[in-house]
């Protein structure tokens, strides 16, 4: 069985997955059709295998490299994930596009593992990150570098061999990680731009006077002239 399941693989990265035939997966595979069929109903079964075999070779390569990623601080752990999905997917491009555009690259008990490594480390360095929904961040995060990178395979995979795009990457994540600076004001940056030059992060000009009034000591009204 192992043999038809590389020879699946082989012919979807050639074919895709419409164009791809059980005859052509019996001949790669060096088996004859009637075989295949001992093991496999049909195509789609086939597929899904492959699919399920694809995605636990991918946990079991990734798995030990994410834990020991997660041993380094923030920025050079968000650094290491970045390059490490990047490569892996650089690395199974043709069968990864091939399986990909009918199921999801993480099953769902590999996205909830490695979010619950993530709420970990994230709780390591509470003080240094913004979110305070651990679990959110860790989900959101990951859904991030999942998203993007399997989205640049699919559409732009030449981007995966660009260093541009993996610094992008880590700049957005370390930028959703990271405290807001003291003193900004979210709600006046969304309040900016129709609600005066105080919303908007003009300097107030406490006790200036404007032109026809002057200003109460330490006031903002104008008071009448004298």
């Amino acid at each position: 069985m192992e043999a038809i399941l590389t020879a699946t693989e082989r012919v979807l990265a050639e074919r895709g997955t419409k164009a791809a035939t059980t005859n052509r997966i019996a001949e790669v595979a060096g088996v004859s059709i009637g075989s295949l069929y001992q093991y496999f109903p049909n195509k789609q079964a086939l597929i899904e295998t492959a699919r399920s075999r694809s995605r636990e070779r991918f946990a079991e390569q990734v798995d030990p490299q994410v834990e020991a990623l997660l041993a380094l601080p923030l920025e050079a752990a968000v650094a290491g994930l970045v390059e490490l999905l990047i490569g892996r997917h650089r690395e199974t491009l043709a069968v990864h596009n091939a399986l990909a555009p009918e199921g999801d690259e993480l099953h769902r008990a590999l996205a909830e593992r490695w979010t619950a490594t993530l709420v970990a480390w994230l709780e390591r360095h509470r003080g240094e990150v913004r979110p305070r929904n651990l679990a959110l961040a860790a989900e959101i995060g990951l859904d991030v570098i999942e998203a993007l990178t399997h989205g640049m395979a699919l559409r732009r995979p030449e981007r995966l061999d660009d260093p541009e795009f993996a610094a992008e990457l880590r700049a957005l994540l370390l930028g959703y990680l990271r405290p807001i600076p003291v003193g900004h004001d979210e709600g006046k940056d969304a309040a900016a731009a129709g609600a005066g030059p105080l919303a908007s992060g003009a300097p107030e000009t406490r006790g200036v006077a404007p032109a026809g009034g002057a200003r109460a000591p330490g006031g903002s009204h104008p008071v009448g002239r004298r």
